[in-house]
C-alpha cells in the first residue's frame, strides 16, 4: 500500500501506479487491493467503508485527456 488515509468513518487504502501501467498487471492489482480490504478488515473489527484506488499521478498526454486505457474492463472508472 502507498498511501493510507483515514477520515472519520472512511478508511482510503492507495495504489499508486506509473503513467502507463501493464495490462497483465492488473488482474494481480484487483487481487491486492482485495488482499488489503480482507486485512484491514479483519484487523479493524470497527464499521468502517474501506475504500481502494489506484492511482495514475499524471497525464503524460496533457493537454489530451489520457489516451491509454489499458486497464479498461478491469476495473471500475470514471472516465
Amino acid at each position: 500500500m502507498d498511501l493510507f488515509l483515514q477520515k472519520d468513518n472512511n478508511v482510503y487504502l492507495i495504489d499508486i501506479k506509473t503513467a502507463k501501467p501493464n495490462k497483465g498487471g492488473f488482474k494481480e492489482f484487483k487481487h491486492t487491493l482485495l488482499t488489503w480490504v480482507a486485512t484491514y478488515a479483519y484487523t479493524d473489527s470497527n464499521n468502517k467503508n474501506i475504500n481502494t484506488l489506484i492511482t495514475i499521478p499524471y497525464n503524460p498526454y496533457e493537454p489530451k485527456t489520457y489516451q491509454r486505457w489499458t486497464m479498461a474492463r478491469m476495473l471500475d472508472l470514471k472516465v
